[in-house]
């Protein structure tokens, strides 16, 4: 299969882009920096510069089979500022709006749209359970959740079945909410409040 990804630099995105690749698929990323890309990917991940724009964007989905979004600002540890939401907002739903007007320019498109989105969506649940079809929480947060989904939505109208990926914290050893925590633990700082916090 030939897959299409953005954010193959990220956490998550390296983990499964170099996963992709070693299945087999043929594999074309969507960076803004080819140098940190190759470095983090290897040679195998064909690398499209960004700076090329919708055309060169358009190119690279018209040969894929698939796509994988998974671009975006990150959420921490930085302040929530008026830019900064603009930041986060831009990246996520203005990057998704950009890839659908693309997808409806192509005559032959990829099957798939696979999209990433956070339980942020569900806003502050405290002990209440959050199933997959709950309500929309309030914030910020649940906001540009659901905006992010909404942008991603659209390609279902071009015939593209569309996956959301409300993702929680993300640990793994070489980055994530874990490289964060460990420190804090090693410090005799990892327990703070009464244990009551919930997490995803």
């Amino acid at each position: 299969m030939r897959v299409f990804i953005t954010g193959a630099t990220g956490f998550l995105g390296r983990a499964l882009t170099l996963r992709l690749r070693r299945d087999g698929h043929e594999v074309s990323a969507w960076v803004r920096s080819p140098a940190k890309a190759r470095a983090l990917l290897g040679a195998e991940i064909q690398l499209i510069n960004a700076r090329g724009g919708e055309p060169r964007l358009r190119v690279a989905l018209a040969a894929s089979d698939a796509v994988i979004h998974l671009a975006g600002e990150p959420v921490l540890p930085r302040r929530w500022s008026k830019r900064r939401r603009k930041a986060l907002f831009d990246s996520r739903v203005g990057l998704t709006d950009q890839i659908v007007r693309a997808l409806a320019e192509l005559p032959v498109r990829p099957q798939v749209l696979v999209s990433g989105s956070a339980v942020g969506f569900y806003g502050d649940g405290q002990a209440m359970p959050l199933p997959e079809d709950a309500a929309k929480g309030q914030g910020f947060l649940a906001d540009l959740c659901a905006a992010w989904e909404s942008a991603a939505e659209k390609a279902s109208e071009l015939g593209l079945r569309v996956v959301t990926l409300r993702t929680g914290v993300v640990l793994g050893r070489d980055g994530g909410a874990l490289a964060q925590l460990v420190p804090l633990q090693r410090a005799g700082l990892g327990v703070l409040g009464r244990g009551e916090q919930w997490l995803p």
